[in-house]
């Protein structure tokens, strides 16, 4: 009966199980959401974004699915039987079904064991999400700490954010939008190894599973392509995004980097001098 409750809450569901499995493994700011969203206007798949966010939350990006807390705890205890509501059965027109999970999330919920329980129970392919420019990636980290903004949306949407309103901005409201940061260099540079590191592990981790590697820089600069390869390795033929004009999310700093660093001068200095200048050369 639980799990029929949580079945029946999921959208689009149906007799169909024959669509693939996905998970976006990644870690934060990489441009998850702005993936997530792509694949969701495809009208295609359905992707929804943290089921493991923590032991007492999900986040979903379907406003209306609301998970009570007797869920978490069934989650928490049956994490294998709670995937199977989760990729059991939907719409004909559904290709493909998954959501994100960050390194610090697998981290909490048994490590490898779920790795190896979505691998091997539920045949997924793996979505590997990184990005090139780390230095981005760690001002983009330290932005959301200082002022807890996700992201700006397109005023139309906002209805369908109401949950997150305090994490987020209108796009119209960009231009009065100012970041600044100081980077300390010394908390970046473990950061750095810190994410190669886990990249490297991660890699080997879903090495016997079904997977790809994509970059955010590659994602931005050539969406239809990406996505494209995504639909190819989801057996997705032609997979394209619709409604393209109509995107709810922007991104939030569209501001060259030397503009946001407040000690630039100090920081590129320092990545001339140890062979990152890559960092202040590939800006997206």
């Amino acid at each position: 009966m639980a799990i029929n409750l949580i079945y029946n809450r999921l959208p689009h569901i149906g007799k169909n199980k024959d669509f693939s499995r996905f998970i976006i493994l990644t870690y934060p700011r990489t441009g998850s959401n702005y993936l997530i969203f792509k694949l969701q206007f495809t009208k295609k798949i359905i992707c929804y974004n943290e089921l493991f966010y923590s032991k007492n939350k999900i986040v979903t990006s379907y406003p209306d699915l609301k998970f009570k807390s007797w869920v978490l705890k069934y989650r928490n205890q049956f994490s294998n039987s709670f995937l199977n509501e989760i990729f059991k059965s939907y719409d004909d027109e559904i290709k493909a079904v998954g959501f994100k999970l960050t390194y610090f999330q697998n981290e909490i919920f048994n490590n490898k064991n779920l790795i190896k329980t979505l691998g091997e129970k539920h045949k997924v392919s793996f979505i590997h999400l990184k990005r090139r420019n780390l230095l981005e990636c760690f001002v983009s980290t330290k932005l959301l700490e200082k002022n807890n903004i996700v992201y700006a949306i397109n005023s139309k949407y906002l209805s369908e954010f109401k949950k997150n309103t305090d994490r987020i901005i209108l796009s119209s409201e960009l231009e009065n939008y100012s970041p600044l940061v100081t980077v300390d260099i010394s908390e970046f540079v473990k950061y750095l190894e810190k994410i190669r590191n886990d990249e490297s592990k991660y890699n080997q981790m879903i090495a016997p599973f079904s997977n790809m590697d994509i970059y955010y820089e590659d994602l931005v600069q050539r969406t239809d392509m990406e996505i494209n390869r995504i639909g190819q390795l989801l057996q997705i033929p032609s997979l394209t995004v619709e409604n393209k004009e109509e995107f709810p999310i922007e991104k939030l700093n569209k501001k060259p980097i030397r503009e946001i660093i407040s000690n630039y001068s100090e920081v590129e200095d320092f990545l001339c001098k140890n062979n990152l200048e890559e960092f202040i050369k590939s800006e997206v």
